[in-house]
């Protein structure tokens, strides 16, 4: 899209957040987990404000691609870098997520 529409002074930009810090962790259900451990299981985040001043950095800046977070960068680089090793570690994760998995 960014390609098809430079020539029409449109700009594109892909934006790959990470972890933001809202209430949807807190409001919303997570079926089959233990909430207090999946949630301990998870990155620390940026705030909405922090997330909202990179992204509107990187438009100013027209980048094709803007990854917010510092784990976010991490694992991009890394998928680039290597995608089996990516894979492995998304299964250890995956792997560790389930032992917080509860019979309802």
């Amino acid at each position: 899209m960014r390609v098809e529409a430079a020539d029409l002074g449109v700009k594109v930009s892909v934006v790959c957040p990470g972890k933001i810090e809202t209430p949807i962790y807190e409001t919303n259900k997570i079926v089959g987990f233990d909430r207090g451990k999946a949630l301990e299981m998870m990155p620390r985040g940026i705030t909405p404000e922090k997330c909202a001043d990179i992204i509107l950095h990187g438009v100013e800046r027209n980048k094709a691609t803007i990854v917010v977070t510092f784990l976010a960068k991490f694992l991009w680089l890394l998928q680039r870098m290597s995608p089996g090793l990516i894979m492995w570690i998304a299964k250890q994760y995956i792997r560790k997520m389930r032992t917080v998995r509860i019979e309802e």
